[in-house]
């Protein structure tokens, strides 16, 4: 972040601390409020790193998310952090079903309900996820959807909902394996988001030295050779950053042990 990067700090666990579910179990909305609340503290100096409330909530009420977040949002507002705040949907937070309602009220309806404590109306962004397997979950190496008219229908419920009611949104996970019809896949989706204004910004699926060589979504290089996907991207990751005031980092925290997170998880429709 020091070089103008932005960092996103993801709780990866499904809206869920040791298989409870966040504000419908032991573990109550004011906990999950605490946790935002301490990392606001630290990191509130600067606007290159945002705060991503939870990865993939799922399987659970649309709105008792919903209170989950908001808690979130009000205790990161009380430190005076303005960084910018990620909020998923519910039900995997899946762009093409943003508007459905198999996973409980739908995304579409709650998600407006998400309180935003700036002037401007633009500090929180709406996270969407989304795959191109047959059932759009990411567990396949293969892409059913790469033509720009299958690419519109997976991401024109959020990004239309987006525009109707004047939000910001993020895709905060998308990615393919390395065939021709993926690298279709990839191509159409990263022109159907330069025409999309309310799209901030995106984040691929996977990275990182803990994946294993053989994930086939991954981009990490492996003994010095670039992944087959990354030059696929190459040519989209220029782009405009916050501008940040203030100190030009937050504090040198431990650094802590990486293990790899789930594979994708979205459930199909």
């Amino acid at each position: 972040v020091r070089e103008g990067a932005t960092a996103i700090l993801d709780c990866h666990n499904y809206a869920r601390y040791s298989g409870q579910i966040i504000g419908a179990s032991s573990v109550t909305n004011d906990n999950f409020a605490d946790l935002w609340k301490k990392l606001a503290d630290i990191f509130k100096t600067n606007c290159n790193v945002f705060f991503g409330l939870m990865n993939e909530p799922n399987t659970m009420q649309t709105e008792t998310w919903r209170d989950a977040a908001n808690a979130a949002i009000t205790a990161i507002s009380s430190t005076g952090a303005q960084n910018k705040i990620l909020v998923c949907g519910n039900g995997w937070s899946g762009a093409h079903s943003w508007t459905n309602t198999w996973y409980g009220s739908s995304n579409a309806q709650i998600m407006l309900q998400i309180n935003d404590p700036s002037v401007d109306k633009d500090q929180v962004i709406f996270e969407a996820h989304q795959y191109y397997d047959s059932d759009k979950s990411g567990q396949a190496c293969s892409c059913t959807y790469s033509d720009a008219n299958a690419i519109a229908t997976l991401y024109d419920p959020f990004t239309e909902w987006l525009s109707q009611n004047n939000k910001l949104g993020f895709i905060g996970e998308f990615g393919t394996a390395t065939d021709s019809n993926c690298q279709n896949s990839i191509k159409n989706t990263l022109a159907y988001f330069a025409n999309k204004p309310n799209i901030i910004g995106w984040t691929w699926w996977s990275a990182g030295q803990a994946w294993p060589a053989d994930y086939c979504y991954s981009i990490q290089s492996f003994n010095n050779v670039d992944r087959t996907q990354l030059s696929w991207l190459t040519g989209s990751l220029a782009g405009t950053r916050p501008q940040c005031g203030g100190p030009t980092g937050p504090p040198t925290l431990p650094q802590p042990t990486l293990t790899p997170t789930p594979f994708p998880t979205m459930a199909p429709t």
